[in-house]
């Protein structure tokens, strides 16, 4: 990858992203995705761990005109060999696809409901401590997390790497 136009996170790390994906930061405060138009973009750092926590606030954004916000995690250093990846829609749907020696799940592995859709800000906190994902979903950018999914993850396999997506 080559540094993004992100900056670095909080951890002081530089983002890193593929070629075809762009980022910037909007009102000195957000990641925006921005490119390709009808694509996705993708942005990671690298965190050399498994067991992680991945937190990421979503704006405001139309309900019904884009993608899916999302995180990765446990992301392989060559982006398409292994990854659980954590999607939520404009409705706010939850869902969770796995990526595991290059071959996507069939269907999300996991999902929920929950109600909470791109009409406020939300925040997305993904967990992978040993096997098991806990996926938060709340209805403000900050406070009590509200837990809306655990699913057992297999016990093998995985990156060590961490990051965000945007569907445009």
């Amino acid at each position: 990858g080559r540094s993004g136009t992100l900056g670095c996170a909080d951890s002081g790390q530089a983002w890193e992203v593929p070629a075809d994906s762009v980022w910037t930061t909007c009102a000195n405060a957000r990641a925006c995705a921005l490119a390709p138009a009808g694509g996705e973009s993708w942005a990671r750092v690298e965190t050399n761990l498994t067991d992680q926590r991945i937190t990421a606030v979503t704006s405001v954004r139309p309900t019904g005109s884009l993608g899916d916000a999302g995180v990765m995690a446990r992301l392989s250093a060559d982006f398409v060999s292994d990854m659980v990846w954590v999607g939520v829609s404009p409705t706010g749907q939850l869902d969770v696809w796995t990526l595991s020696g290059g071959n996507w799940s069939t269907t999300p592995v996991a999902s929920a409901a929950t109600g909470l859709d791109s009409s406020a800000t939300r925040r997305l906190v993904v967990t992978t401590v040993g096997s098991t994902l806990r996926v938060y979903f709340s209805d403000s950018a900050q406070g009590t997390d509200t837990l809306r999914l655990t699913y057992a993850l297999p016990s093998s396999g995985g990156g060590t790497t961490a990051g965000i997506y945007g569907d445009l």
